[in-house]
């Protein structure tokens, strides 16, 4: 059997925080994490 492991960032791909409140998270199951981040940054409005 293989490990499993997940990702989870906020949607800039950095660390997700628990202790603030969260606009927002990507969580996959970490092989396409940065690919994901990258389409999503491409969306944000700032």
């Amino acid at each position: 059997m293989k490990k499993q492991v997940g990702k989870v960032t906020d949607l800039f791909g950095n660390e997700q925080r628990y202790d603030k409140s969260i606009k927002g998270a990507i969580i996959s199951n970490g092989k396409v994490h940065d690919e994901v981040v990258s389409v999503v940054k491409k969306y944000i409005i700032y």
